[in-house]
Formats: C-alpha cells, structure tokens, sequence
C-alpha cells in the first residue's frame, strides 16, 4: 500500500445525520449521499498519480453510480404510482437470465436495481398527461352543466321570491 492517508474512513454516522435519514424523504438524503461522495474523493482522485488514481476514480464511478441507480429506482417508482392512479399499464419486465435490458426496463451495473429507461418514462409521463387532460374535460363539461342548472335554480328562487312578495 501507498504511503498516502487511507482511502476512505468510516466514521459511525452523527446523530444529526441518523435523525435526517429518518425524517427527510429518501431522495434528499441520497443527493447528499452524492455529495458527500463526491467531497471524499474529489482531494483523494487529485492527490494520486498513475494506477492508484485510476482504482480510486473506478472507485468513486462505483459509489456514485450505485446511489444514482437507487435514486432512479425511487423515481421510477414513484411515476409507476402515478401511473397506477390514473389507470395506466407499466411496461412488463422481460428480463431473463444473464439478459440486463429492456426496450423499457434497465438493470442498474452497481446495485442492480431495476428502473425505467428514459424513454419509457417519457412515455408513461406523456400518458399521464393525456389521462389528467381527459379528466379535466370530464369535469369541464361537468361543471359547465352544474353551473348552468345552479344559476337556473337562483333565477327560479327569486322569480318565486318576488311572486310571494306581491
């Protein structure tokens, strides 16, 4: 081993940061999971020379990836609800054997969690989309009609109201 300080020192998590794991949403932590990647080996990657520098970007590329593909499955998973809300069939997953993609599905390389390509997921939002606009024509015609037997309905009352009077 090199003389340079050690790689990367593992200290037990702070209370402060145990407490936000719990109480802010997921993506939030693991974006400063990201940061704080990036912080440890940024110095550590300038400092090395030669192959020490290229284990130690392999390294870093390994760490980020593997929180960048949890990031992407929460994603994918959150727009899969939103899609489920609105009555929308997700992409099946054809993943086989040693077979890691998909038209529609990719299996992360570090944590091999499974999310949506992009494509897939600009199909499912464009779907999204068309069944909110559906709906609100729905609810458009429907309030247009409410509205017009409401204002019928008060101009019946104060023609009964005036009646009553005389």
């Amino acid at each position: 081993r090199s003389k340079r300080e050690p790689r990367r020192v593992d200290h037990p998590p702070s209370r402060l940061r145990r407490l936000s794991r719990r109480l802010l949403p997921r993506t939030w932590v693991l974006r400063a999971s990201i940061r704080r990647i990036d912080r440890i080996y940024r110095p550590l990657v300038a400092q090395a020379k030669g192959d020490d520098r290229e284990s130690l970007i392999r390294e870093h590329m390994h760490e980020r990836a593997d929180v960048e593909e949890q990031l992407e499955g929460i994603e994918t998973s959150r727009l899969l609800c939103r899609a489920r809300k609105y009555y929308i069939v997700a992409p099946e997953i054809k993943l086989a054997g040693d077979n890691w993609e998909d038209a529609n599905w990719a299996r992360g390389w570090a944590s091999h969690t499974l999310y949506l390509k992009p494509a897939a997921v600009a199909s499912i939002q464009r779907q999204i989309e068309d069944a909110k606009k559906r709906r609100l024509e729905a609810w458009g015609t429907r309030s247009k009609i409410i509205g017009g037997v409401i204002t019928i309905i008060v101009a019946l009352a104060s023609v009964l109201a005036l009646i009553w009077r005389r």
